[in-house]
């Protein structure tokens, strides 16, 4: 009966979540994990078409479009920047899914109310969680009132209530109801808008609720839509293996991930442990998390992932497809490896 199909398809689905689990300081995911997200990925629905491996995957950091360190301040000039670079390409015809961080508009409410840690953490949470979200969607409005006078037909795609944490006894879970955000997305993306999706707060079984950011977004979107390349948009180059600021700041041009062992390679050859900073009220992690959430896709999915700033040409390029280094190409080989990738951000590349 049709009774029954439903209460089938529903079991199936529930069967079907994804879990994002973060051991200890948030930054890692085990294997059972990274496990399930693949196998989201291959679940009921049309996964893995061909459409969605051309789709590019593009992360609009708060520190990119947000004056970081200023209350709720867009940053004009770096905002309308990205804004042109993803209208120039929308009509090109390249389709892509938009994700912005909070940058200003969200993470200084986040860390005076402690959202992150839950309804408990903090006597007015529920108060901070909604002005978190307000904070949020106004900068999500401010963004989707540029893309659309672009000509970008872009549609806005809130995580919350569809998205659901279950954290509990130091391991951090999100589980994000199959046809909740991830499936709006698809549908969009398949009527032919381009979605607009951003770090929110969302419930959470265990804490009440919690912060669920950009860049686990897009290890789940990866998970589902399968895309070849993903371009995060920071408000630096790419990656250093010290703060910026540091006169002794070197760039990294590519990062070859063993995707069996998790082992990374450099280019150039560093020779020390990268060193990374992050704004005070920063609750996603700063720069490092993002790496390392960069590395998961690239290690579970083989997605080429790029790091770089607005006005890099390599980012144009990245995000057009024009860019993207060969499979086999040798992290020894300096010569070639700085003739196929630029020097104009970081590649995070399968290997």
């Amino acid at each position: 009966s049709r009774f029954v199909a439903a209460c089938t398809a529903t079991v199936a689905t529930a069967a079907a979540i994804i879990l994002l689990r973060f051991v200890g300081d948030r930054r890692r995911i085990d294997g059972s994990v990274r496990r399930a997200i693949k196998s989201a990925g291959t679940s009921s629905g049309p996964r893995g078409a061909h459409w969605q491996k051309d789709v590019v995957i593009v992360k609009l950091g708060g520190a990119a479009i947000t004056c970081k360190n200023k209350f709720e301040t867009v940053d004009e000039k770096s905002m309308q920047a990205a804004v042109d670079l993803l209208a120039s390409h929308h009509k090109r015809g390249i389709k892509m899914v938009i994700v912005h961080g909070a940058g200003s508009f969200g993470h200084f409410h986040a860390k005076k109310y402690k959202i992150s840690e839950g309804v408990a953490a903090h006597a007015e949470s529920l108060l901070g969680a909604s002005l978190c979200r307000r904070s949020v969607k106004l900068l999500n409005q401010k963004l989707l009132a540029r893309l659309t006078s672009a000509g970008v037909p872009a549609m806005t795609v809130s995580p919350f209530p569809t998205t659901v944490g279950c954290t509990g006894a130091g391991v951090g879970a999100f589980v994000i109801e199959e046809e909740g955000s991830l499936a709006a997305v698809e549908k969009i993306l398949a009527a032919g808008y381009v979605p607009l999706v951003h770090g929110d707060v969302i419930l959470d079984s265990k804490l009440g609720h919690t912060i669920l950011s950009g860049d686990t977004i897009i290890e789940a979107m990866c998970a589902r839509l399968h895309p070849r390349r993903a371009v995060f948009i920071t408000d630096v180059r790419g990656v250093f293996s010290r703060p910026p600021s540091d006169p002794k700041a070197k760039l990294i041009h590519a990062v070859r991930i063993e995707r069996e062992s998790g082992r990374m390679f450099f280019h150039p050859d560093l020779g020390e442990e990268i060193k990374t900073e992050a704004a005070e009220h920063d609750v996603t992690g700063g720069i490092q998390a993002k790496l390392a959430s960069a590395a998961r896709i690239v290690r579970a999915e083989g997605t080429t992932i790029f790091i770089g700033n607005v006005s890099s040409k390599t980012t144009s390029d990245a995000i057009g497809g024009t860019a993207i280094p060969e499979e086999g190409l040798s992290i020894k080989d300096k010569h070639s490896i700085d003739n196929e990738l630029s020097v104009g951000g970081t590649w995070l590349l399968g290997k």
